[in-house]
This record gives structure tokens, sequence and C-alpha cells, in this order.
């Protein structure tokens, strides 16, 4: 503390008082300005150019590429898979009845039913 800041006793007026108070206030003025001028970054004089913008331009053209040769490359293939699959599903079905076509001709026929009226 300085000698200004002591006041003796019974000498405290509103000289004294006021000038506690701008020296508080001046106090805190000086640590908001410190605070805030190490939080706050220069400002520049001339725009310069957004940082990052090339590599965000760049990152969405291969994103872009990369995508279109995919496309390119997998739809054919997955077209031949899709076909293929088709076809086999229809083979599959093509041998089963041809299966129980054969299984229907080596079975014998049943016995004709007997005719009604007349007895056994």
């Amino acid at each position: 503390m300085n000698q200004a800041d002591v006041v003796p006793a019974g000498r405290e007026g509103p000289s004294c008082t006021f000038k506690k108070e701008k020296k508080a206030t001046q106090l805190y003025q000086l640590t908001y300005a410190k605070h805030h001028a190490r939080q706050t970054p220069p400002v520049p004089t001339c725009p310069r150019p957004r940082a990052g913008f090339a590599p965000r331009v760049l990152k969405r053209t291969m994103q872009t590429a990369l995508v279109w040769t995919l496309y390119e490359e997998l739809v054919p293939g997955l077209t031949k898979l899709s076909s293929w699959a088709a076809s086999l599903a229809v083979q599959k079905q093509q041998v089963q009845a041809l299966e129980q076509r054969r299984q229907q001709q080596q079975q014998p026929p049943p016995p004709p039913p007997p005719l009604p009226g007349k007895g056994t």
C-alpha cells in the first residue's frame, strides 16, 4: 500500500473515498486492458487470402474424382454380378423343375379309382 492509500482515522471524507474509488477504477481498467490485449489478435493492416482455401478446393476435387472413378469401375462389375446371380437363380429353378418331372416319370401312376356301380 502506498502512503496515499493510508488515511488516518477520523480524516476520511468524501475526497478520500473518491480517491480510493478512482484508483480502484484505474486499476480495474488497466487489468481489463491487459487481459483483453492478450486475448485479441492483432488486426491485419491489409486483407489477406483465407488460409486453407486451396487445400479445401483440392480435397473436394479429389473426393469427386474418387467417387466418380469408383462409380465407373464398380457399376459395371455390380451389374454383371447381379445379372449372374439372377441367371443362377433361374438355372436353379429350372434344375428343380426338371428333377420334379423326372421323379414324376419314375413313379408308377396311381391305379385308377373304381368305377361307380360295379362291385368289387
